[in-house]
């Protein structure tokens, strides 16, 4: 935001009021559209002697958990980023000297879930299966599980891939299924 603040306070000093106003407009266009297109994305892992989960590149002792990934983009799920969102997530898997064996999406920052994006999510699902990753959810907010159930992407995907937070999903990671997956009581 600093930066298209100086740059229009430059060009309008430079090219005049009507020229700045204009170029500072579409400058603020562009950083809006990257944004939205391109919003962050965190991968997390265990803080040692801990159930907690944190950005890896951000909390210096939080360390990745081998064979699984905890990933939450700071976005709802629309058109407009879930190729992103599964670009990174995809580089990511690729990247692990262990063999990934299952992802964990914090849903905590997702608002909206837009059909686009539930259709690459649907062929993620498919995707991941294939070479024996499974997806799983975390955190998600009620509205988003009663959209999911509307759409019949839970169902999809199953009731063991929903948890109310990332604690129960990494258990059930290492086995130690919890009592309270999403909708079992």
């Amino acid at each position: 935001d600093f930066l298209v603040m100086v740059f229009a306070f430059v060009i309008t000093l430079l090219l005049g009021i009507q020229r700045g106003v204009l170029l500072s407009v579409v400058a603020s266009v562009v950083m809006i559209l990257r944004r939205i297109t391109r919003p962050k994305i965190v991968f997390m892992g265990e803080v040692p002697g801990t159930e907690v989960y944190r950005n890896i590149h951000r909390v210096a002792n939080a360390g990745e958990i081998p064979g699984l990934i905890i990933i939450r983009m700071d976005a709802s799920f629309y058109f407009a980023n879930i190729s992103y969102f599964k670009d990174q997530l995809y580089k990511a898997i690729q990247h692990r000297e262990e063999p990934v064996k299952m992802v964990i999406i914090d849903g905590s920052s997702i608002n909206e879930v837009d059909s686009s994006a539930e259709s690459v999510l649907r062929d993620m699902v498919d995707e991941l299966k294939a070479e024996g990753i499974s997806l799983n959810f975390t955190n998600l907010k009620g509205y988003i599980t009663d959209m999911m159930k509307k759409s019949g992407f839970y169902e999809k995907l199953g009731n063991e891939h929903f948890f109310f937070s990332k604690k129960d999903a990494v258990r059930h990671f290492f086995g130690n299924d919890p009592e309270t997956p999403m909708g079992s009581k």
